[in-house]
């Protein structure tokens, strides 16, 4: 079993039938579903953790990156510095390069200045969204850029918006444990 994707659900939590058995019970009864999606971070088993540290590896050595390479190398927040925060954590053996890490060093943060990063997290949306899904409770959404919140809310206007466009009545809440920025999000909001 591969815990470490957004399209397969941990076993000990059930299967893909079952959600799909549950959205149907839930709709036969006007009942609207939400799960939770986390778009900050992934694993660092995700195959696209994965790749990221292969094409910063690549880079490093200073070797040609291919186009999709390119594409994986920014898909992570990285740093080149020695001196970084308590957040970063050595990517590499041989490199320079120290990736985000805001809640643990198992779960990179993604970058959100990286289109392709961004279009990965919206296919994970559409997926759910086509079978049924209702909406979302994103997770730690203060944490997409770290102190930023007009930033963080422009990531959340940008799925928002979205998903919006899949599903007209989609219904999308913010998980941000921070008394004195709660405010700020909204705000915000229009």
């Amino acid at each position: 079993y591969n815990c470490c994707n957004y399209y397969e659900i941990d076993p000990k939590y059930g299967t893909m039938e079952a959600l799909e058995e549950l959205i149907e019970a839930c709709h036969e009864k006007d009942i609207k579903l939400i799960i939770d999606l986390v778009l900050n971070h992934c694993s660092k088993s995700n195959e696209v953790f994965v790749k990221f540290k292969e094409s910063l590896r690549k880079f490093a050595s200073n070797k040609i990156l291919s186009s999709e390479e390119e594409l994986y190398k920014d898909m992570f927040s990285y740093r080149t510095s020695e001196k970084v925060g308590w957040n970063y954590l050595f990517a590499e053996n041989g490199t320079k390069y120290y990736y985000e890490c805001n809640f643990d060093s198992d779960m990179p943060e993604f970058n959100f200045d990286s289109e392709f990063a961004r279009g990965y997290l919206k296919d994970v949306m559409k997926y759910y969204l086509d079978m049924g899904i209702d909406g979302f409770r994103l997770d730690a959404v203060k944490y997409f850029y770290l102190d930023d919140t007009v930033k963080n809310c422009e990531v959340l206007d940008y799925y928002n918006d979205y998903a919006e466009s899949i599903n007209p009545n989609v219904y999308i809440v913010g998980e941000c444990w921070d008394d004195g920025l709660i405010a700020k999000y909204y705000e915000y909001t229009d």
